[in-house]
């Protein structure tokens, strides 16, 4: 099977990496920061979950976190919360990718938009 073309210059290419679950554009503490809800989640729910392991075995661990999750999946207010924050949080990399594909902004952050001979 033959792959897909690619027409873009790869020497000019500033999205070589753009196939990959998340790139990083500025450094590894950005990335962190633009992932700040998903990086909080998995390190809360890890230390959380090493703690309780600690107190019960891995196997109370899962038996206390399984019924947690398929009440959260299967309440309908909790499941509601759940797909709704995650659209915000979908929306969010969606609005910094825009950003960076239609370059608004440079890589400080500063509006790329020229100033008018009037200074506004």
């Amino acid at each position: 099977m033959i792959g897909k073309t690619n027409y873009r210059n790869h020497r000019n290419n500033p999205y070589v990496i753009d196939d990959l679950f998340a790139t990083m554009h500025r450094s590894a503490i950005g990335v962190i920061w633009r992932f700040r809800t998903e990086t909080i989640t998995a390190v809360t729910a890890g230390i959380g979950g090493w703690l309780l392991a600690r107190s019960i075995s891995v196997a109370g661990v899962l038996a206390v976190t399984i019924p947690l999750l398929a009440f959260a999946v299967i309440h309908p207010s909790s499941r509601r919360f759940l797909i709704r924050r995650s659209w915000c949080v979908i929306s969010r990399h969606r609005i910094q990718k825009v950003f960076f594909e239609t370059r608004m902004h440079t890589r400080s952050g500063a509006s790329t938009r020229p100033k008018s001979a009037n200074g506004h």
